[in-house]
C-alpha cells in the first residue's frame, strides 16, 4: 500500500510541476520584461556611474560653423512614447545644436551598413527609408523649441542646462536624430515606454 502511495503521490508532484511551469506570465522579470524600461539610453555621448561624456559638435576650434550632420539611429520598436534628454556639457556664446527627429519602419533599420555583402542581400544606410517625425511630438514641443519639420533649434545652450522633448503615439520601428552644431558638446540619451 506505501508502495502505491508513494507512485500516486510521485505522479502528483509531476503533475503539478508541469502544470507550474507551463503556466503563461503575464509580466517577465527584470530587465526581460518589454515595458521595464528603468533607465535611459545613451544616443549622443556616454554616461557610466557619475561621468557623462558628451560628444563636441564643432568644425574646428580655430574655424566657427557648423559641424557636418551625424546620424543615430535608435530602435523603438513596441514603444508607444519616447524623452529625449538634452544636455549640455560645454557651450560658447554662439553655440547651436540642429536635431531632426526622423522615423522609419524598414527592417535593419538601425543594423544597415554603409557597405554591401558579396554574395547575399544586406541592407545599407542608403537604403533605409526615414521620414519626418514632427507627427509625433508633443504638443508642447513647438513652445520649447525653434522647430522647422522635424528640425529643433537649440540656439545658445546654456552648459549644465538642459531640455527635453516628448514624441507621443508611436508606431516605429526605428528613430533616428540627425545632429550637427557649433561650438557645443552635447550628451542626448532617450527613455522609451
Amino acid at each position: 500500500m506505501k508502495k502505491y502511495l508513494f507512485i500516486g503521490g510521485a505522479i502528483l508532484a509531476v503533475i503539478a510541476v508541469f502544470a507550474y511551469l507551463n503556466t503563461p506570465v503575464k509580466d517577465a522579470l527584470g530587465l526581460a520584461s518589454t515595458s521595464f524600461r528603468g533607465y535611459a539610453t545613451d544616443v549622443v555621448g556616454t554616461k557610466t556611474g557619475t561621468t557623462t561624456v558628451g560628444v563636441n559638435f564643432a568644425v574646428n576650434a580655430k574655424v566657427a560653423g557648423q559641424s557636418a550632420s551625424t546620424t543615430y539611429p535608435i530602435k523603438v520598436e513596441g514603444a508607444s512614447q519616447a524623452l529625449f534628454t538634452f544636455n549640455f556639457k560645454e557651450a560658447s556664446s554662439t553655440a547651436n545644436l540642429q536635431v531632426s527627429v526622423l522615423t522609419s519602419n524598414d527592417d535593419f533599420c538601425t543594423t544597415a551598413t554603409t557597405t554591401s555583402g558579396s554574395g547575399y542581400d544586406v541592407v545599407t544606410t542608403g537604403q533605409i527609408n526615414w521620414f519626418d517625425a514632427a507627427p509625433f511630438f508633443d504638443e508642447h514641443a513647438a513652445q520649447s523649441f525653434a522647430i522647422g519639420t522635424s528640425t529643433i533649434a537649440l540656439v545658445n545652450p546654456v552648459a549644465g542646462t538642459g531640455k527635453t522633448l516628448l514624441l507621443t503615439n508611436l508606431a516605429s520601428q526605428c528613430l533616428a536624430l540627425q545632429v550637427s552644431g557649433s561650438s557645443t558638446v552635447a550628451h542626448i540619451q532617450i527613455k522609451t515606454k
